[in-house]
């Protein structure tokens, strides 16, 4: 795990010069630590004296609530009813299939079918020839 580098007499230190009037970012600069680092500081132990810059300002009034009807129902979102039961249909196959062949036998099965289509066109090309 990695060694802290402020130690917590350093970062309220820090947090009493923010107090004081310093910039956080030039501080920031200074010690090298981000600033991410001295808002999560300042939440954890808060600004010696508690004084903070939001804390000056009056809090702000609650709108008043209308007196108008109540908000709608937020809308469903997903299926619509009654699409998650329907039953799902399968897809239709050819009536024949064939487990599909590898290596040297697909081969062989591929000359068988050339063979015989080379003997249909001989046979085709000898009945044109003699007028058949």
């Amino acid at each position: 795990m990695a060694k802290k580098r402020l130690s917590e007499k350093d970062v309220l230190a820090i947090l009493q010069e923010v107090a004081n009037g310093a910039k956080p970012t030039d501080l920031s600069k200074k010690h090298g630590f981000s600033l991410g680092s001295f808002y999560n500081w300042k939440n954890k132990y808060g600004l010696p004296g508690g004084a903070t810059k939001t804390a000056s300002a009056a809090p702000k009034a609650a709108p008043a609530a209308k007196a108008s009807s109540p908000k709608p129902a937020p809308k469903k979102r997903g299926r619509k009813p009654g699409s998650k039961n329907k039953p799902k249909v399968a897809a239709a196959r050819p009536a024949t299939r064939t487990a599909p062949l590898s290596g040297a036998a697909a081969i062989v099965a591929k000359i068988k079918e050339h063979e015989s289509a080379i003997e249909k066109l001989k046979l085709d090309y000898a009945n044109a020839m003699l007028g058949l």
